[in-house]
């Protein structure tokens, strides 16, 4: 509930709620019924793969964007995660850009990738 109250006062600061629409409760449900999204935030890399099916229902039957949050190690953080979603999507996935968001233990980030999925 924090999170959502957060989200939604920075749709508002930031006058994007006619394209930003929060959506607080279980993510399996929320997507059911709602217009397809063409942009998806994964912000919880504990589930983010738990969770890709629902991602994926989300988006618009043309793709979207995804930022998919999850954990990476070294020496190559980023490449398990991307071939994760290529797998387990069965979609096209183009890698738009990866970060390193912070360090969560030795050896260990939080990352982030932007992919478009089509």
């Amino acid at each position: 509930p924090e999170a959502y109250r957060y989200m939604c006062e920075n749709v508002r600061l930031n006058r994007v709620g006619d394209k930003v629409i929060p959506i607080l409760g279980d993510a399996r449900e929320a997507v059911k019924g709602i217009e397809k999204a063409d942009r998806v935030l994964m912000p919880l890399p504990e589930k983010a793969r738990e969770f890709l099916d629902t991602a994926l229902t989300a988006l618009k039957p043309e793709g979207g964007v995804v930022h998919f949050y999850d954990f990476g190690r070294e020496p190559d953080p980023f490449s398990p995660s991307l071939h994760f979603l290529k797998e387990k999507s069965g979609r096209r996935v183009e890698l738009l850009g990866a970060r390193k968001l912070r360090s969560y233990a030795p050896r260990c980030y939080h990352i982030v990738l932007d992919v478009a999925i089509s």
